[in-house]
């Protein structure tokens, strides 16, 4: 095998591998604090609505300042 195919099956193995690790799943519960579940993301992917021991926080983001939870304390960052 020539040497550009080598490369180009490490790349096609590196990609697979980052997309399967990168899916987003909206209700997917966060390892980080087992008692979290994020409800919604934004356009980007991150969460911008999560539960927290039953209970509903928006992100602090631009828009959300005021009753919201930070992301970096709630493992979002």
């Amino acid at each position: 095998m020539s040497r550009s195919k080598r490369i180009h099956a490490a790349l096609a193995v590196a990609c697979a591998l980052a997309l399967s690790s990168c899916h987003s799943d909206t209700g997917a519960q966060d390892k980080s604090n087992p008692n979290m579940k994020i409800l919604k993301r934004g356009p980007s992917g991150h969460a911008t609505e999560v539960r927290i021991d039953g209970k509903n926080w928006a992100v602090c983001s631009k828009k959300a300042t005021e009753h919201c939870i930070d992301s970096r304390p709630a493992g979002l960052a």
